[in-house]
C-alpha cells in the first residue's frame, strides 16, 4: 500500500524487430542515460515473441510487431486485488497475468479486457517511489513524467475522462481551457501522468492528426533534469531540437502549478512523438 495516487508506470509499444527496439535503447541510453534495458518477455496477450524493457524509464519495446506504435499502459494502484474487484462488481473484467519488472523479477498485474477512454490497460502495484524527484524538485528525471492523449472533440474526451475517474478513480484533474493558438482544449491529471487533448477548430496539427489515425497517443513525456543541457546533447548528437513555447502566454493555471515548466519535441520514436520536459512543482 501507498498514499501515492495511481500513475501510469510504463508506456508499451511495437517495433518491427530487434535492431529497432535496440536503435531506440541506444538513443535514449546516449541522450538521457537510460541504460538498463532488458530482454524480456512481452507484456500482455501479444503475438510479439520478445520486448526490451527499461524499468527505470517506464518504457516498454515489444518485437516483432505487425503494426508499431503505441499499445497500452500500465498505470500503478494502491492495492490490485480491491481495485480488480471493484472493477469486477461494475462489469469490467481482467485478467490475471504475470509480467517482468526490474532485473527480470516477475511482477504481477491485471489485464482489462476493453479499453478504458480509448486505451488498453495493464494494472500493477503501485511502488513507494511512483513520482521520483531529482535534483532540485525536477520530477521524474530520466523516467515517464506524462502521456499524451488526443480525441476526437470535447464530447469524446469528457466520456474518456469520466471512464478514468471511474476505473482509475482520478479525481485530480486540471482544466487548462482552450489555447487559442494552438486550437486545442487541454485537461491534465498531474498525479496520474495523464493528459487529455481535444482540437477546437479545423485546419490544425490536430485535426490532421485526428483525420489519420483517429483518437490517438499524442506523445509521450519524458521528464528531464535540465532542458537547456538534454537540448544541448541532442545537437552533438545530430539532432538539433526548439523549445516547445507557448504564444502569447502559458496557461495561468500551469504557472500556478509549476515554478519550471519546459518542454521540447524530440520527434518520433517508432512510430511515436516523444516529448522531453522539465518540471518543478511550486512548494
Amino acid at each position: 500500500m501507498t498514499d501515492q495516487p495511481g500513475r501510469i508506470m510504463r508506456m508499451i509499444y511495437g517495433v518491427v524487430d530487434e535492431q529497432a527496439a535496440l536503435e531506440v535503447a541506444d538513443w535514449f541510453g546516449r541522450l538521457l542515460d537510460i541504460t538498463d534495458w532488458e530482454r524480456v518477455a512481452p507484456t500482455g496477450d501479444t503475438a510479439a515473441e520478445s520486448a526490451l524493457v527499461s524499468a527505470s524509464a517506464g518504457i516498454e519495446y515489444q518485437f516483432p510487431a505487425a503494426s508499431t506504435g503505441f499499445r497500452a499502459l500500465v498505470f500503478g494502484v494502491a492495492d490490485l486485488g480491491e481495485t480488480c474487484a471493484r472493477l469486477a462488481g461494475r462489469g469490467r473484467a481482467a485478467t490475471t497475468i504475470e509480467a517482468a519488472g526490474a532485473g527480470g523479477a516477475p511482477v504481477a498485474m491485471a489485464t482489462l479486457r476493453e479499453p478504458v477512454g480509448g486505451i488498453d490497460l495493464h494494472l500493477c502495484a503501485l511502488p513507494a517511489d511512483a513520482v521520483v524527484v531529482g535534483r532540485e524538485g525536477r520530477r521524474n528525471v530520466g523516467r515517464i513524467d506524462h502521456a499524451v492523449f488526443l480525441h476526437e472533440g470535447f464530447d469524446e474526451l469528457v466520456r474518456a475522462r469520466a471512464e478514468l475517474r471511474e476505473v482509475l478513480a482520478i479525481e485530480d484533474w486540471d482544466d487548462y481551457g482552450t489555447l487559442e493558438k494552438q486550437g486545442i482544449r487541454v485537461q491534465v491529471s498531474w498525479g496520474s501522468g495523464i493528459e487529455l487533448l481535444c482540437p477546437v477548430r479545423s485546419g490544425t496539427v490536430f485535426t490532421e492528426m485526428i483525420a489519420e489515425r483517429g483518437m490517438q497517443l499524442a506523445s509521450m513525456v519524458i521528464g528531464v533534469q535540465d532542458l537547456d543541457a538534454a537540448m544541448a546533447r541532442s545537437a552533438e548528437l545530430g539532432r538539433p531540437l526548439t523549445e516547445t513555447t507557448f504564444d502569447p502566454a502559458p496557461p495561468q493555471g500551469l504557472v500556478d502549478r509549476f515554478e519550471v515548466s519546459r518542454e521540447v519535441h524530440i520527434g518520433p520514436f517508432a512510430g511515436e512523438k516523444v516529448v522531453l520536459g522539465e518540471f518543478k512543482d511550486r512548494t
